[in-house]
């Protein structure tokens, strides 16, 4: 499972004027970013009850409603996070602020990601980007930020080389707008890393990794959550081309990093334990790898719910792991219960799915209950209880 980054463009840009406003929006996003979260979402809660009272389509009112939107999904309270974007997106189009408008739906389209909506996700950030090619063809940092989630979004639904492409537009206008170490540099850099090791080009991705890494511990500081994410999944590469010694220090670096900032049950730290538990399981330290794969499939579940794709996921890693040390039984109930996961929720032919039958087929084989591998590969379900 790879680690991916969750863009939120917490602060949307004003109209001109207002200063005194913009003042005070800015002061409680930099509480925001210092992580004193309840002190933030006492004055966002306020400044939009005040910013209400300006009227049914003032830009005030749809960037206070944005930016606590961006605030409750830092926090993982994803479905008050998706009102408040809706009702931003609205505001913004009353206001006739169609830039605002196209970064907020940007903005929901990581949101429908995380919970595993990839269709919808690809269908927000592409009309996000529909809107910004009109008002600059050339793109802005805006348009950076939204192509990153287009990518992800491209990466999520299985087709790569949509997302390739798309990261790589991503890392065009950002590196012209931004120079070459500008944080949409970053965040581009990232995606384009994800999308590249999902495809099995190692080689590629790991350098694309480390500068993403350095550009975002100069921009964003050592400990913030989007530097974890890039140091976890450069582990998780690692780990793939056979270095887990190299790759523990940032899987646990990573870990504690989210641990401090977000808290022990967070959403962003799904991917980074899991890997942390790969780390340890290619080390053959197989007594800590285990309680993380339980315990990454307990944030799953608290946040994401079981029915979602990357919670299928994480079962197929604790399968494999099972299988690994002669649970083929348990290995078994997981795999099946992950394939039926995909198939409902990213479909037959998706390389998650495809990863999963493959498994399941080698575990059958393996027992020589060739009928049941003969009738997996072909898509019949003949399984007994």
């Amino acid at each position: 499972m790879k680690n991916s980054l969750i863009f939120v463009l917490s602060i949307v840009a004003a109209a001109s004027g207002a200063d005194d406003w913009n003042a005070s929006m800015q002061r409680i996003n930099e509480l925001h970013k210092a992580r004193q979260f309840s002190e933030a979402a006492s004055r966002y809660k306020a400044a939009i009850a005040q910013a209400e009272k300006f009227g049914n389509g003032d830009w005030r009112y749809a960037q206070a409603l944005n930016n606590y939107a961006a605030h409750l999904f830092d926090l993982g309270s994803y479905a008050e996070s998706e009102t408040y974007y809706r009702r931003a997106i609205e505001q913004f189009g009353k206001a006739g602020q169609q830039t605002n408008r196209a970064v907020a739906t940007c903005n929901l389209a990581v949101l429908h990601r995380t919970l595993g909506r990839y269709p919808a996700a690809a269908e927000a950030a592409a009309e996000g980007i529909r809107t910004l090619d009109k008002m600059d063809p050339a793109g802005t940092l805006h348009t950076s930020s939204c192509l990153v989630n287009l990518a992800e979004a491209y990466r999520s639904l299985g087709d790569l080389n949509r997302a390739e492409m798309t990261a790589r537009r991503a890392l065009s206008v950002a590196e012209r707008w931004g120079g070459p170490a500008h944080l949409n540099v970053g965040h581009a850099l990232h995606i384009l890393a994800n999308t590249l090791q999902t495809a099995g080009m190692a080689d590629e991705a790991r350098p694309l990794y480390e500068r993403a890494l350095s550009i975002r511990k100069v921009a964003m500081g050592p400990e913030h959550p989007s530097t974890a994410a890039t140091m976890a999944s450069l582990a998780s590469l690692l780990v793939t081309i056979g270095e887990p010694a190299a790759a523990e220090p940032l899987a646990l670096g990573a870990v504690k990093a989210l641990e401090s900032a977000l808290g022990r049950d967070h959403a962003a730290l799904i991917g980074p334990v899991n890997n942390l538990a790969q780390v340890y399981r290619r080390m053959g330290e197989t007594e800590k790898a285990e309680p993380l794969y339980r315990r990454t499939l307990g944030i799953s579940e608290q946040r994401l719910g079981v029915r979602h794709p990357d919670h299928a996921r994480l079962m197929a890693n604790l399968a494999g792991y099972y299988v690994e040390i002669g649970r083929l039984r348990s290995a078994e109930d997981l795999y099946r219960t992950a394939e039926s996961i995909l198939v409902s929720t990213v479909g037959e032919t998706h390389a998650a799915t495809k990863n999963v039958r493959g498994e399941l087929m080698r575990l059958y084989t393996a027992a020589g209950r060739h009928t049941e591998a003969e009738a997996l590969r072909k898509g019949i379900k003949t399984f007994q209880p």
